[in-house]
């Protein structure tokens, strides 16, 4: 992944090489393999990590470590870029809970926990 991380130093002239390509495919291939992808268990508390571009659905497993269910994200509409930090937070939020709404509120008596990034 060295490659692609190179791209987003300071005062790096953006080049996408070979190695760039090969890294991200791998990055892409290791983001929908297991053990990285699970599937849902609506016996287990679901949580929802957003910013204001993407969201990440996942469980906490018994072992207190988190599986991830699946990705999401969205592209900002024009007006919705003029939002401050915490309306796109929060319209995160709204977007991915409908996004989501099969998975963690078919069974209502589960729990689960929204979580927004920090902001700086």
């Amino acid at each position: 992944m060295k490659p692609l991380h190179h791209l987003t130093e300071h005062n790096v002239a953006f080049l996408w090489t070979e190695e760039c390509e090969l890294a991200f495919q791998e990055l892409k291939r290791r983001l929908v393999t297991a053990p990285i992808l699970s599937y849902s268990d609506f016996s287990k508390e679901f949580v929802l990590d957003t910013d204001a571009l993407g969201a990440v659905l996942s469980q906490v497993q018994e072992d207190g470590s988190e599986k991830v269910i699946a990705y999401g994200s969205r592209l900002m509409k024009k007006t919705e870029r003029r939002y401050c930090a915490t309306r796109r937070e929060l319209l995160s939020v709204v977007t991915f809970v409908k996004q989501f709404h099969p998975s963690p509120l078919q069974a209502p008596d589960r729990p689960w926990v929204p979580r927004m990034a920090e902001t700086l």
